[in-house]
């Protein structure tokens, strides 16, 4: 009688022991406890004690003990709760990790198909009058499925991360983020990385018949000066350039608010124009010279590009009349052309400053007439062709500080066949493109 009552309290104490692991069970489910290495050792132990301690028990009592039933019941509980509402087990990427029909984590851990056999093995005892133990033996089989589950959960979790930062810290060699850019007028970069996709601005202020022209803003790294936006489509013929209208801010020219149009004296001829430094600059109209109208006076000066072709001489692929095109960067006033000595190879020439002079010259190997337009970046001169009826490409660079040319691909989208004008702005970062009488504007991202 003594032993039986010693048998009672241990099974007491160890009943209390099961309905707290029970406890951290249901917590483990919900995700209000986070278990350690530690904690799952702790759970195996206690379990281990209550498997040994009811194996004697039940070699003593035969199994007739009423005690041993509810060790039973509470086991089944709570391995096998069918329920009504979802209970989150663990949540991986937004997803909860149990089942909708039994909130059961041994089910879950283990696939599918093995759903129905487990809560069977749960179940077999009771209706076979199979030994308790095996409840406990099956409730340590789920805390060592469950410490697994959560080993294997942070190792994947870990390998993800480690694929995840890796792919960063290449995508940052080789390809610069976009807050790393240069400031305003400096050349600390490596060039061109790429172009962001059009942003079309509007159609011309003379319409879509006027498909031939060039737009953009006023080039100068003077702080002072208010840099003015301005349109120039050229005559119907795609040849006379007859005026130029100028707007103060880009919102009046969103607006057509407020325009001033400028007459160019003696015209001009094609669309390769750029105002700089408060001077529209322009090749004079059939000739080979150079002119430049100042906005301030209205005085107009000109001078002769020597051997310089014109008269639709080596014109650019796609468009007439460019036997002189001008171009601004951040190291002052270029003129792109070509002679009858480079036979249709494009010449650079640099201006001098505040003059209309040749100071240098370089030669490149790019024919003209295959090319489609030429801007110039930092000294760098770049030129594009038609690649498709949208798709534009930057295919050849030639460097004037070292002499050295270079083919390369940089796709650039364009919204209809034809480019007639595109030119760089150093003042803003960005590329100014006349598309068959529309306006388009793109950001260019250099490579640090």
């Amino acid at each position: 009688m003594q032993k039986l009552q010693e048998y009672g309290q241990r099974l007491a104490w160890y009943e209390a022991k099961l309905q707290n692991a029970s406890r951290r069970l249901q917590l483990l489910e919900v995700g209000d406890w986070t278990p350690t290495e530690l904690a799952f050792q702790e759970l195996r132990k206690e379990i281990g004690e209550m498997e040994s301690f009811v194996g004697h028990l039940r070699s003593s009592l035969n199994g007739s003990d009423t005690t041993v039933e509810v060790v039973h019941r509470e086991l089944f509980v709570t391995f096998c709760r069918p329920t009504n509402y979802i209970l989150p087990f663990v949540n991986v990427r937004g997803k909860s990790l149990i089942d909708r029909r039994w909130n059961c984590p041994l089910i879950y851990l283990l696939r599918r198909t093995q759903k129905a056999r487990m809560c069977e093995l749960l179940d077999a005892p009771q209706r076979r009058g199979e030994p308790k133990e095996d409840y406990l033996q099956n409730m340590s089989v789920t805390v060592s499925a469950l410490e697994s589950y959560d080993k294997n959960q942070v190792v994947a979790m870990r390998r993800e991360l480690a694929t995840l930062k890796q792919r960063l810290e290449d995508c940052q060699k080789g390809k610069p983020l976009v807050g790393r850019q240069p400031p305003i007028g400096t050349c600390t970069h490596q060039g061109i990385w790429r172009l962001s996709k059009p942003s079309v601005v509007q159609l011309n202020w003379r319409g879509a018949s006027y498909k031939a022209g060039a737009w953009g803003k006023e080039s100068s790294l003077r702080a002072w000066r208010k840099k003015r936006y301005w349109v120039a489509p050229l005559n119907l013929d795609g040849r006379r350039l007859d005026s130029v209208r100028l707007y103060r801010s880009y919102q009046d020219l969103l607006l057509s608010r407020s325009p001033t149009d400028q007459l160019i004296p003696g015209f001009g001829q094609g669309a390769g124009l750029v105002l700089y430094n408060g001077s529209f600059y322009y090749n004079c109209y059939n000739a080979r010279d150079l002119c430049r109208l100042d906005l301030e006076s209205g005085a107009v000066d000109r001078r002769a590009v020597p051997d310089a072709t014109f008269s639709n001489r080596f014109s650019y692929a796609g468009t007439s009349w460019q036997g002189l095109d001008l171009a601004a960067d951040e190291s002052g006033l270029w003129v792109l052309y070509t002679t009858e000595r480079s036979e249709g190879d494009i010449v650079i020439g640099r201006l001098g400053p505040g003059s209309l002079a040749l100071e240098r010259t370089w030669q490149t190997s790019q024919y003209k007439p295959a090319a489609t337009n030429t801007f110039m970046v930092c000294g760098v001169m770049y030129a594009t062709r038609a690649v498709s009826t949208r798709r534009e490409e930057i295919f050849y660079a030639y460097d004037t500080r070292t002499g050295r040319e270079r083919r390369l691909s940089l796709p650039l989208e364009k919204v209809t066949d034809v480019v007639q004008s595109l030119s760089y702005n150093p003042g803003d970062h960005k590329f100014y493109m006349y598309s068959d009488g529309y306006l388009l504007r793109y950001n260019v991202l250099f490579r640090p």
